[in-house]
């Protein structure tokens, strides 16, 4: 089972009054989840706190905000399951509405080519998707590599990389993101280390059970460029 949390992060908890309207509605739509927004210092504690030397230096390293994000999403569902979402998307209908019991970790394909969605994910806590996808971020960072691609250092094509591989082992074959449709609900079992995990595909973009950046989501954006423009201005790490 999936544990009932719901984690966000900002630079601050101080919203315009749309963004809290957004904020609110998500609450009240899954009023059995424990929500709980970080600010980025925030985010620097709980991995000090909760992960080795190793991780810490790695997520001490990006510089990008986004490429923290990212690498932080993982870490918090893996230490405590749950759901993350972008604080500029919501969700359309209760989590309860289209997680399974039994599930304990939910995929969906992206629009975008080969890529699955990872401004939100839906994990039981220790999935090994998320302790294999931070395993490829250090190797990124330790090989200083896509200092300035942070979609490959640490977002979806990271993300995806673990998704294929762990579905390999599982299936004994390639997932084809190009065969994941709309109506998709794909469940695969494995064993890592003598023990069994599962996860399951379903659809794309959650079959619009979520949704990616809400109408007041420029509101968030004002003061800064957008993250494809500043990673090329400047190394990630």
């Amino acid at each position: 089972m999936i544990q009932k949390n719901v984690f966000q992060t900002w630079k601050t908890q101080n919203f315009p009054q749309k963004i809290e309207k957004i904020l609110n509605k998500n609450r009240k739509l899954n009023p059995d989840f424990k929500f709980h927004i970080y600010t980025d210092d925030q985010l620097f504690d709980f991995v000090k706190s909760n992960y080795d030397s190793e991780i810490f230096n790695a997520f001490e390293k990006l510089k990008h905000p986004v490429a923290r994000a990212d690498m932080w999403r993982y870490l918090i569902l893996f230490k405590y399951g749950g759901v993350y979402l972008d604080i500029d998307s919501k969700f359309n209908n209760p989590i309860t509405s289209f997680i399974e019991d039994d599930d304990e970790g939910l995929i969906s394909a992206e629009k975008n080519k080969g890529n699955y969605v990872q401004w939100a994910l839906f994990y039981k806590k220790e999935h090994p998707i998320l302790s294999k996808t931070v395993e490829y971020i250090i190797a990124n960072i330790d090989s200083g590599l896509y200092k300035n691609d942070i979609e490959k250092l640490t977002g979806p094509k990271v993300y995806a990389k673990s998704i294929e591989e762990i579905y390999k082992l599982a299936e004994n074959k390639s997932l084809e993101w190009s065969k994941i449709n709309k109506d998709s609900n794909i469940k695969f079992e494995f064993t890592i280390n003598n023990q069994k995990h599962q996860a399951r595909i379903f659809g794309i973009d959650y079959s619009n059970n979520v949704k990616f950046k809400h109408k007041y989501s420029d509101l968030l954006y004002q003061e800064s460029d957008h993250w494809l423009k500043s990673q090329n201005e400047d190394s990630v790490y």
